[in-house]
């Protein structure tokens, strides 16, 4: 067995879940300088928006997530 199976068999799988509120409600806070109020969750947090402007928060977590998507596609796919 060469040293790449080997380190192929001895990859774990990992998964981990990426909330699109959180990471929208986290990169308002990281650009306005700003933190929720204390107890509310992303969700209500975002709730407290305009409509239109969390929408646009929204476009562009999911922009981030899709980018981050495709590099891990390309990682996976390299030999």
């Amino acid at each position: 067995m060469d040293t790449l199976t080997r380190a192929k068999t001895k990859v774990s799988k990992t998964v981990a879940a990426v909330s699109e509120a959180e990471l929208t409600l986290r990169l308002v806070e990281a650009i306005h300088g700003i933190k929720r109020p204390p107890g509310l969750t992303a969700e209500q947090a975002l709730a407290t928006m305009p409509e239109e402007t969390q929408a646009r928060w929204q476009k562009g977590a999911r922009a981030a997530m899709t980018y981050w998507f495709e590099c891990i596609q390309q990682m996976q796919q390299a030999q």
